[in-house]
């Protein structure tokens, strides 16, 4: 599905979720996700600078095997939910304003960098690149992921979220910078 308004102002609203068979496109115009659960067996790519993704409190869900996800980055248009069925690869910086959730092998990028104010969770793996650029991994809440192989990636645990759970891992670099200094972060296991 591509969506390839004619006027950059031109607005599409989802009035209920959405089922994308394939690949999603995001060209020219704006998408308003509302509060819908979209479903994309493909990549998603929403990089164009002629496009808007709105995400409102939707929830995108990319399902088939290892899509690559590209945005316009941090800062801009973040995803309010996004959750892997089966993992993917980021070809840009993704940012995520609640949870990310991930079944599956979910691979950074050289310096593709993951900003999540919420929780990254799932039964899945979070993997960083190795060699390259140092991604950066950062996280608002708990980090439980089933498997996290650092390589060469810093994890920053940031944002007044408390207490935070985070899982046993071997990290390569980490910092602990909450708001506050009485935010509180257990590990549930040996570091």
């Amino acid at each position: 599905l591509e969506i390839n308004k004619t006027n950059t102002t031109d607005v599409v609203n989802a009035t209920g979720a959405w089922t994308v068979t394939n690949s999603l496109l995001l060209t020219r115009g704006t998408w308003n996700a509302s509060t819908f659960t979209h479903s994309i067996a493909g990549a998603w790519n929403s990089s164009a600078a002629a496009f808007t993704f709105n995400a409102g409190t939707s929830t995108i869900t990319l399902s088939s095997l290892n899509p690559n996800i590209t945005t316009k980055g941090l800062g801009t248009q973040p995803f309010y939910l996004l959750s892997l069925n089966n993992g993917g690869v980021l070809l840009s910086s993704v940012q995520v304003d609640q949870n990310l959730s991930i079944a599956g092998v979910l691979n950074t990028n050289d310096a593709a960098n993951l900003t999540v104010a919420g929780s990254i969770l799932g039964t899945g793996t979070l993997q960083g690149l190795a060699g390259g650029l140092q991604e950066l991994i950062s996280v608002g809440a708990n980090f439980t992921v089933a498997t996290y192989t650092a390589n060469a990636t810093k994890l920053l645990l940031s944002g007044a979220t408390q207490p935070v759970s985070v899982g046993s891992y071997s990290f390569y670099d980490l910092e602990v910078n909450k708001t506050n200094t009485t935010d509180v972060v257990n590990a549930t296991g040996a570091w």
